[in-house]
């Protein structure tokens, strides 16, 4: 089983897949410029190497989508148990409703301890 985390920002999406049962990084992703004409994805799988393309990035569901694609191909995310987001900015709440909505994953807001206090 795995764990998606995405971490949306004001123009950037970044993502990581674990495997549940070792926690390791299977997938990394960062797609940067997200509503400029050249924006920047970045991938890697375990072990290989990173790749960057550079096109056009018009929006929040372009950048997961590039994402997704990539998880799918690789048959990665076939056995998704849940979906976590890391919120920086409020503005990102459209990209995570679009990452729930696309995954097709049931997520539930979770109150998180207080560890830095």
């Amino acid at each position: 089983m795995t764990l998606l985390i995405a971490n949306p920002g004001s123009t950037s999406f970044k993502c990581k897949l674990y495997d549940l049962a070792t926690m390791q990084v299977l997938f990394q992703a960062n797609v940067e410029r997200i509503g400029e004409e050249e924006g920047i994805y970045s991938f890697n799988l375990t072990g290989g190497e990173k790749i960057v393309l550079k096109q056009p990035v018009h929006d929040y569901p372009s950048a997961v989508n590039l994402t997704l694609t990539s998880m799918k191909e690789a048959h990665l995310i076939d056995d998704l148990a849940a979906v976590g987001f890391e919120r920086i900015v409020n503005a990102a709440c459209d990209a995570e409703r679009f990452v729930r909505a696309a995954v097709g994953v049931e997520t539930k807001e979770a109150e998180l301890p207080d560890v830095l206090s």
